[in-house]
């Protein structure tokens, strides 16, 4: 029992970080929030970036606070574009393991604040090294409603 109260006290404290950490590094940027999934992608993979360089960067991100926000430059879109050359760099996937604890109270609040599509295409690059993972379950289902019964 103690045990079981442990644990869900450290799920609850590592939620809060999250939160935290993401309120402190969350802002919207307009013109960054209205392009599309696919123009961020491209833009970032056509960028001619290797991959030290876009690990650096995602380094540079993390210690900047850009966990996942709109735009390409995020700590998040970095570690996904080394992945996209490096289908199973450790470096990028294990950053991204380390990443979405911090990361997922930001990814709630971008879907309730109307960028759910951003919301589920971030949620689909933690997944690439976490395809199990609950949380990322949870704001997928929250991103899909959103998109459905909101339209945004």
């Amino acid at each position: 029992m103690k045990n079981q109260w442990n644990m869900s006290m450290r799920h609850s404290l590592v939620g809060l970080l999250g939160l935290v950490l993401g309120l402190a590094q969350f802002t919207f940027d307009a013109r960054a929030a209205s392009l599309s999934d696919t123009q961020r992608a491209t833009s970032l993979s056509a960028s001619g970036l290797g991959i030290s360089e876009l690990l650096a960067q995602a380094g540079k991100a993390i210690a900047e606070g850009r966990l996942v926000g709109p735009g390409n430059e995020s700590a998040i879109d970095y570690y996904a574009a080394v992945l996209d050359q490096d289908p199973h760099n450790p470096i990028a996937e294990e950053g991204m393991r380390e990443l979405l604890p911090m990361a997922a109270g930001a990814i709630e609040r971008m879907i309730g604040s109307g960028y759910a599509e951003r919301g589920l295409h971030i949620v689909d690059m933690f997944a690439r090294v976490e395809p199990n993972n609950h949380t990322l379950a949870v704001l997928r289902q929250f991103a899909v409603y959103r998109l459905r019964y909101w339209g945004r």
